[in-house]
């Protein structure tokens, strides 16, 4: 069990962001915040995380205007970085290339070798919680949750996890032990899903079913190879 533990919180952790994006009054306080996961390709670095918090509320609008300026939580601190190059999916997803590299150890994606019922983790920033380290890192920590795979998705871009998450850990990554107690990223957070019970003055309310759909990894890595082609097509 202790390795269980620990493998999630080493590579994968490292490559696991706290993001914030500064479009204040435009964007609330409480949805400028995601997760997001450094993905490596084609000797460039992309960030993969949550498209809603580029998103007004009221009424829905894209703020979508190259270049996005962005913060991550890098080295004990806010980080701006500039976006020049960025693609969207029909999903609650965005892959921004990174003109600075982190440094991130590699990691195992793709989903793959999964079995229905399995025990995955999942990690994140919820409501924005910075989770700092203990000195001297002082670094942003995700915190670490563990689900259930419910659907597989077979036929989809999702598969759905049962699990207890919250407002926050959207574009964080999802992990299999599976392989030889290897990590692998199999997907992101993507969309809580929920049930809407309507009242006899059409009012409602929504109630958390504890299901969350997770987008495949495959389809994110398409979203990068895709704003990569558009990157290299524009030199």
């Amino acid at each position: 069990m202790s390795a269980q533990v620990h493998l999630p919180t080493t590579n994968v952790i490292q490559r696991t962001r706290l993001v914030r994006f500064n479009a204040a009054p435009l964007i609330d306080e409480m949805n400028r915040h995601s997760t997001g996961i450094l993905i490596d390709y084609d000797q460039e670095q992309f960030l993969v995380t949550s498209k809603s918090i580029f998103e007004t509320q009221d009424p829905p609008h894209f703020i979508c205007e190259p270049p996005l300026q962005i913060e991550m939580h890098v080295n004990g601190e806010w980080q701006s970085f500039t976006i020049e190059e960025y693609g969207w999916t029909q999903f609650d997803l965005a892959a921004l290339r990174l003109s600075t590299r982190l440094h991130s150890p590699p990691i195992s994606l793709g989903f793959r070798e999964v079995t229905l019922g399995q025990e995955v983790f999942f990690l994140g920033f919820p409501n924005g919680h910075p989770n700092i380290g203990p000195p001297p890192v002082s670094e942003a920590v995700p915190l670490v949750g563990r689900g259930t795979l419910s659907n597989l998705g077979e036929q989809s871009s999702f598969f759905l996890m049962q699990c207890n998450a919250f407002h926050g850990f959207a574009g964080g990554p999802v992990v299999s032990m599976s392989n030889q107690d290897l990590p692998h990223v199999i997907g992101v957070v993507c969309e809580y899903d929920r049930w809407t019970y309507k009242l006899e003055d059409d009012a409602g309310f929504e109630v958390p079913t504890g299901f969350v759909m997770c987008l495949k990894m495959n389809v994110a890595l398409v979203a990068v190879q895709q704003t990569s082609k558009v990157f290299r097509d524009d030199e």
